[in-house]
């Protein structure tokens, strides 16, 4: 099972390091407090931490954890969670469906990228940026709770 320590955690330079704006501070001793003794945490022990799941979040998503590939996934897992607050729109879900083509090897980097812009436009017309928070929001638990699902499927291989 992969895991971090204490050092890695504060090499990282979490933002709230120095006062985060939501008022978070991670000090070196509060993320000492974090670890309650451990030496040092896994996945699941930080998505279960008593910590906005956004923090979870960005632990999570250091390589220590996860591939690019592996990110790239979580990204269309993502998308498609909330892909349905923008309407029953072909383009968004091609963009998805683009990006695990890309992620095989079966499409350019200049095709995702159109890809992308078109699913972009059309999120924008729909729903427009209100939207886009709104569904972000919505997603942080799910996040969580896949990656972490992803990284321990990783380790038990």
């Amino acid at each position: 099972m992969k895991k971090v320590t204490i050092e890695q955690i504060i090499a990282w330079e979490p933002c709230g390091l120095h006062g985060g704006d939501d008022g978070t501070n991670y000090t070196p001793q509060r993320i000492e407090c974090l670890f309650a003794g451990r030496e040092a945490l896994t996945a699941r022990d930080i998505a279960t931490l008593d910590i906005p799941a956004a923090d979870k979040l960005w632990a999570l998503l250091h390589p220590e954890f996860v591939t690019d590939a592996q990110m790239h996934e979580a990204a269309c897992h993502y998308a498609e969670a909330v892909v349905h607050l923008c309407g029953d729109n072909p383009r968004l879900q091609a963009a998805i469906d683009a990006k695990r083509a890309w992620l095989r090897g079966e499409i350019s980097d200049h095709e995702l990228a159109a890809a992308r812009a078109a699913a972009l436009a059309a999120a924008w017309d729909v729903a427009g940026a209100a939207a886009w928070a709104a569904a972000w929001d919505a997603a942080w638990a799910d996040q969580v709770a896949y990656l972490v699902a992803v990284i321990e499927e990783a380790t038990e291989r």
